[in-house]
């Protein structure tokens, strides 16, 4: 089917008969009607058939955040989120400026226990002192005095500082053990007194200093000067403490929410433009997974400076994060079970970290939990959790009215065809018949997927299309005609769903090659089905088969139905539609399926994964009695170029049949490897074929259909 350098005709596809109407079809379909008619507009598919799905059956698909990006509820909450990530980066800059010194004018150092346990004299340490930014600061007018256990220093004026000592001649034996440092901004009288340091303390996840109530350990002695009055080096201990915000908590709340938000940024931004909804799940990763390497650098960070509460916290957010770039980078399916446990141990992560402090008030702080980044976020992600389970009951209740006079009806004609023990004898036969095609088929093909061969060169395509449907246009028209079909070679028709869905390499495949372009599986189909019709024509010849026939199609006078359906359709044997044309021409053979419809079976169900599709080719066979069908198995068991690939028998009596809404058939995947198929590179193409009994078609009516459809939305199938 390769032209040369030259336009196509015509005349170039008579040595296949078929060709010719096979390639119009692959053109038709692998360009679809949109593209077409209004040209190339990033096909927006994928949006509509995410967007019908329940909200329940949401975290059902393989897909759930980008089904979810579809809802506007989901993307009012996710600005929500972001306005909370966007707030904490802006908390985070604040308390890196406030946090950076703390002021007063006057002091008093508590010595409450010295190393011994016993009761603290202020005597143990002989001088306070305070630095900024890395250097001792000068205090003039420093009056100091000592009364039993505490230490006063009044200052001339108020000072800033961001870090302050403690001299203790006596070392560390007669140094208090545990300790508070008190400051007052006024110069007189009581003043309000905040504690600004003690022995021990911790920072909090939002940023602010705890004072504990352990024993501070004091280092062993080096030379050092006394005091302003006393210039001579002596040894000394020497205990200092910071008061500055840790670094590591400030670049954390920073970079971290600035992360978060733009994840949420590019989301939301790409939900507002349906065809970018998909919002790729590995470029969500990544962000997770720097978000997760910002973590761990931070725990580390927190580690070394002697922040264990603060490390811990940084460490199992990490792993958390971590969890979560696998979820979206190898099985987004797993999203609703994140959204539990990733929601619940944020919140209480962060709640086991304030308990563990003795600040239990801190949880909600001054802010009503805003300081603390993750808390309020962790409670909405995980009542997602909690929604997606009262959707999903809600979806499978409605599911279930909706289809319940279908499935009630499927289910009686079950039972009175279960009821014939002629009947249960060939439903038996069938089952053991079914059962050994399927085991061969699993013995020689474990994972059923397609593959095959290139059809055509999409340079080929335009060319044809060109000469098939616009020979004698004028060039205005052939440029607008072509104008889609140029771009659909050089970015792919499907773009920008998946990247397995656009056939990243456009060249040759090998016979075993796996199909990762839907437009090309789809062109297969529409050039399969051809050979499809004409064997399922052969086989119900040979079983007494039946097609549909268009009403409008029947003659006034003639031949009896096999029987008449409800949806303007009459069931015809084929041995009847054979010899007559107006029959032959109102047959209702099945078409390829929709690129609508591939695509919400590959995000709802298959992961992206085009060669899982199995179903794009197929064709369906209507009986009278279970014994006709049950000819057609063996006709098709006897067809030696059929490789049945997989069975799917919803005839046997075990089967559940509250998973297709009470129908029944029995399908067949299966290859048709003849001299045609090979010349046309679609002999791995798997089609499928549908065996099912004319009384279960009759239930089939125009609006059963619509009540399935919408059954399916709410199941995400």
């Amino acid at each position: 089917a390769e032209g040369g350098e030259g336009a196509w005709t015509r005349g170039d596809l008579d040595p296949h008969p078929q060709l010719e109407a096979a390639f119009e079809e692959h053109v038709r379909v692998a360009l679809t009607r949109h593209a077409r008619a209004n040209g190339y507009d990033r096909q927006r598919v994928m949006h509509r058939a995410l967007a019908q799905t329940g909200s329940g059956a949401i975290w059902n698909t393989s897909h759930p955040f980008s089904a979810l990006l579809c809802k506007p509820w989901f993307r009012a909450i996710f600005v929500v989120i972001g306005l909370l990530f966007a707030m904490d980066m802006s908390m985070g800059i604040a308390g890196g400026l406030a946090g950076r010194f703390r002021s007063g004018r006057r002091f008093r150092l508590r010595a409450l226990e010295d190393q011994g346990d016993r009761q603290g004299a202020a005597a143990g340490v002989d001088r306070v002192g305070f630095r900024l930014d890395g250097c001792d600061l000068q205090l003039e007018g420093a009056n100091q005095s000592a009364s039993g256990d505490t230490l006063s220093l009044e200052l001339s004026r108020s000072v800033d500082f961001d870090e302050y000592y403690l001299v203790s001649a006596a070392g560390p034996a007669a140094a208090p053990a545990h300790f508070s440092l008190e400051a007052s901004p006024s110069g007189a009288g009581e003043g309000d007194w905040i504690t600004v340091g003690s022995s021990t303390s911790a920072w909090t996840w939002a940023g602010h200093e705890v004072f504990l109530g352990g024993a501070a350990s004091w280092p062993d002695p080096e030379p050092t000067m006394l005091g302003p009055d006393d210039n001579s080096t002596r040894m000394a201990s020497v205990l200092r403490r910071s008061a500055k915000v840790p670094t590591a908590w400030v670049a954390n709340k920073i970079v971290a929410s600035a992360v978060l938000w733009l994840f949420v940024l590019q989301a939301v931004m790409s939900a507002a433009d349906e065809g970018r909804v998909h919002v790729r799940a590995r470029r969500n990763g990544l962000f997770w997974l720097a978000l997760c390497a910002i973590e761990a650098s931070t725990s580390a960070m927190f580690a070394a400076q002697g922040q264990g509460p603060l490390a811990v916290v940084s460490a199992v957010f990490a792993v958390q994060d971590f969890l979560l770039f696998l979820v979206f980078f190898n099985s987004e399916v797993f999203f609703c079970y994140w959204c539990g446990v990733g929601g619940a141990s944020y919140f209480f992560v962060i709640v086991a970290h304030y308990v563990a402090l003795g600040h239990p008030e801190g949880i909600l702080g001054s802010t009503l939990g805003l300081e603390n980044r993750c808390l309020l976020g962790s409670l909405l992600i995980f009542s997602l959790y909690l929604q997606s389970l009262v959707m999903r009951w809600l979806n499978r209740r409605t599911a279930r009215n909706i289809v319940a006079d279908d499935q009630s009806a499927y289910d009686a004609l079950w039972c009175e065809l279960t009821g014939h023990p002629e009947a249960m004898k060939t439903l038996g036969q069938i089952q053991s018949l079914a059962a050994t095609l399927a085991r061969d088929a699993q013995a020689s093909e474990p994972m059923v997927r397609q593959r095959g061969r290139t059809l055509y060169r999409l340079s080929e395509i335009i060319r044809a299309t060109l000469a098939l449907h616009a020979p004698t246009a004028d060039e205005t028209a052939r440029d607008r005609l072509a104008f889609p079909l140029r771009v659909h070679a050089r970015r792919g028709s499907m773009l920008p769903l998946d990247s397995r869905l656009t056939g990243a390499s456009r060249g040759a495949l090998a016979p075993g090659d796996v199909v990762v372009d839907l437009d090309l599986l789809l062109a297969q189909a529409a050039v399969l089905n051809v050979f499809l019709k004409q064997r399922v024509c052969e086989w119900a010849a040979a079983s007494r088969g039946c097609f549909p026939v268009d009403e409008g199609s029947l003659p006034r006078f003639g031949m009896e139905a096999c029987a008449r359906g409800d949806r303007g359709m009459s069931f015809r044997l084929w041995a009847e539609i054979a010899h007559d044309a107006g029959l032959r021409a109102g047959v209702k053979f099945a078409k390829v399926k929709q690129m609508r419809r591939a695509v919400e079976k590959l995000y709802r169900v298959y992961d992206s994964d085009v060669s899982r599709l199995l179903d794009c080719c197929r064709q369906a066979i209507y009986f009278e009695t279970a014994e006709d069908l049950l000819a057609c198995v063996d006709a098709i068991q006897a067809d030696r170029t059929v490789q049945v690939c997989r069975v799917n028998n919803k005839l046997r009596p075990g089967y559940d049949s509250r998973r297709t809404a009470g129908y029944r058939d029995l399908a067949f995947n299966l290859r048709i490897d003849t001299r045609e198929t090979r010349e046309l590179c679609v002999e791995n193409h798997i089609a499928e074929v549908q065996l099912l009994l004319i009384p279960f078609a009759r239930v089939k009516t125009d609006q059963g259909h619509q009540r399935y459809v919408f059954w399916r939305n709410l199941q995400a199938t």
